[in-house]
């Protein structure tokens, strides 16, 4: 095996035990999916669509909508 190889795999196992995600970057994403959660309440078709999935589903599996509500965005924050 080349060494490129080697270094590879003692590499990998590294990053996805620990993953890095930079601070700004993280943030600038919950901007951006608070964003669409709030577009999506502006327009009456996706919203009616969303109003009938729950009604046909509960609140579970189909039902549930694609974006995370306002209160679960609300909450990703870097761990300290």
């Amino acid at each position: 095996m080349s060494t490129d190889f080697v270094l590879a795999l003692e590499l990998v196992p590294r990053r996805f035990a620990r993953p890095a995600f930079p601070a700004p970057e993280l943030e600038r994403e919950r901007e951006v999916q608070l964003a669409a959660i709030r577009a999506q309440k502006d327009q009456l078709l996706p919203s009616a669509f969303k109003a009938a999935r729950r009604a046909l589903f509960g609140e579970s599996g189909y039902g549930l909508d694609a974006l995370a509500p306002n209160r679960a965005s609300n909450g990703f924050r870097l761990p300290i």
